[in-house]
């Protein structure tokens, strides 16, 4: 994996289900559920600073762009949602923020595909067969590595999967604001690009997923 700017993708990825945001009743419950991710959100985020001064042949800083854009490369091929492939970076993030000693570069496509199938097995109906990860990889890695793979990420992240992510948060915020779906379909939109163009860039690990939602609706 080469140490080369990656470029956010042109197309959007699939977008997930409709926020809802016609039903005034939802509002109570929705602060609730805000208020309940600000509580959990502290234990589930990554380590701010784990590329800060990795040992030499580890994963570096400048392959971590080239990790975000090939997990949305994958979940685009495959048309998942644009939330699985926040998702899957935000287990890629967590993974690495607790691996002593970093993840040797060999290891990182494998990583990301690892990641992107426990997201695509926590969020989606349908997921890309192990086969088809394979090939994507160029059968660089087997089936058996790809589950070996997944049951060490489950295992460091301690099988933690709810995590709060900033599309989740921005769901809920939505719903708080109470706005029409047809009034606020474009607007939710820019602000879902923004939390997705968030992912790109590492020195955003430090503010949690409320934060970064909240900006994105102030971008937007």
């Amino acid at each position: 994996m080469q140490c080369a700017p990656a470029t956010p993708l042109g197309q959007p990825l699939k977008r997930g289900r409709p926020i809802a945001t016609s039903r005034p009743e939802s509002g109570a419950g929705a602060a609730q559920r805000v208020m309940l991710m600000r509580m959990a959100q502290p234990a589930l985020m990554p380590n701010p600073r784990y590329l800060d001064s990795p040992p030499p042949g580890m994963m570096q800083l400048c392959h971590r762009e080239s990790v975000v854009q090939f997990i949305n490369e994958v979940c685009e091929d495959f048309g998942l949602m644009t939330q699985t492939a926040g998702l899957a970076v935000t287990y890629f993030d967590r993974f690495l923020s607790k691996t002593e000693g970093g993840l040797v570069k060999q290891r990182v496509q494998l990583m990301a595909l690892t990641c992107t199938l426990i997201a695509a097995k926590f969020s989606e109906t349908k997921m890309p067969s192990l086969d088809d990860l394979c090939e994507v990889a160029h059968d660089k890695y087997s089936k058996a590595q790809l589950k070996e793979m997944e049951l060490e990420t489950l295992r460091v992240l301690h099988w933690e999967l709810h995590a709060v992510t900033p599309h989740a948060a921005l769901e809920q915020l939505a719903i708080i604001m109470n706005h029409s779906e047809d009034q606020s379909k474009t607007f939710l939109e820019h602000a879902e690009f923004f939390i997705d163009m968030s992912y790109y860039v590492y020195e955003m690990l430090k503010f949690p997923p409320l934060v970064v939602a909240s900006s994105a609706l102030l971008c937007a």
